[in-house]
């Protein structure tokens, strides 16, 4: 041990037993759980481990921060199963600390709560769901990420909720969103699915579905021809055949305007921005008006 580890030690040694005394109160209890935060001492996990029940929740979140930083490995798994509890705590920051370290701890033994947490009513719990999902997501969690991609279109959410899923699926991504947009019971669930599709399929894939008749497909080509999917490769001109047979007005493909001057009512403004006197004349090539 040198001299750093010696004296950090012995600040975490002081610290914990000023955080047995029973007279303290929550804020000075966060103050000192804080100031073990700043220390790389390990080994504190069960002199704080009873803080989890504190009543007051910032005691609460500070602690749930310290345990998360010590656990890996089987610890982390051990962790969890103190942690998996507080995911359904009343207050929000609780909650929301506790997936956080269920996330750092990458706890894919716990998907299934933490995907559980997805129907909290608040956004902030949602966001942080999905996003713990991204590293301790596991199957059991993908119908719960399913489903909320085909019923919110809040724009953070949706996009951890698509990385939770690729992490999590791989290459079967792809089949796996369009098979429940096919079982989706109406028009806005399948198109919020499949708009988690962007650069995941070709504009051959998507031709493929639409020729099978899949439900998937038909709302492909529309969301392709309304600009609202991109294309892993291929183009939107490749699906225009498909698109007209089936009613859906192909995408117009943008000319790019031709370069070139035209006149600017600017040119007829002095530098003071008050107009030329009549029967001024156009500025040569040399920007200089002709005389």
């Amino acid at each position: 041990m040198d001299e750093r580890e010696a004296g950090e030690a012995l600040v975490a040694s002081l610290t914990l037993d000023l955080l047995d005394r029973p007279e303290l109160t929550a804020a000075e209890q966060m103050i000192l759980l804080s100031l073990l935060l700043q220390t790389s001492h390990r080994g504190i996990r069960s002199r704080v481990h009873p803080l989890l029940r504190h009543r007051d929740r910032h005691v609460r979140k500070h602690v749930i921060a310290l345990l998360a930083r010590d656990a890996d490995g089987e610890d982390a798994q051990a962790l969890s199963a103190s942690l998996v509890p507080l995911t359904t705590a009343s207050d929000v920051q609780t909650a929301r600390q506790a997936l956080l370290a269920l996330g750092h701890a990458g706890a894919r033994w716990a998907a299934e709560p933490i995907a559980a947490c997805l129907d909290h009513p608040n956004m902030n719990v949602k966001k942080t769901a999905a996003n713990a999902l991204i590293s301790a997501g596991a199957p059991p969690a993908v119908p719960k990420l399913l489903f909320w991609l085909g019923r919110h279109d809040n724009p953070g959410l949706r996009d951890a909720l698509v990385e939770a899923l690729r992490t999590i699926l791989g290459d079967a991504y792809a089949a796996t969103v369009v098979a429940a947009a096919d079982r989706a019971d109406d028009d806005r669930t399948r198109s919020l699915l499949l708009t988690g599709l962007g650069g995941a399929l070709s504009a051959r894939a998507v031709g493929a579905l639409a020729d099978q008749g899949s439900p998937a497909g038909a709302a492909l080509l529309s969301l392709v021809a309304a600009g609202r999917l991109t294309l892993g490769s291929g183009t939107a001109a490749e699906l225009t055949d498909r698109m007209a047979a089936r009613g859906i007005t192909p995408p117009v493909p943008r000319v790019p305007r031709p370069l070139g001057r035209t006149p600017n009512s600017t040119l007829w403004r002095t530098a003071a921005g008050t107009p030329r006197p009549h029967g001024a004349s156009w500025r040569g090539s040399n920007g200089i008006p002709a005389s």
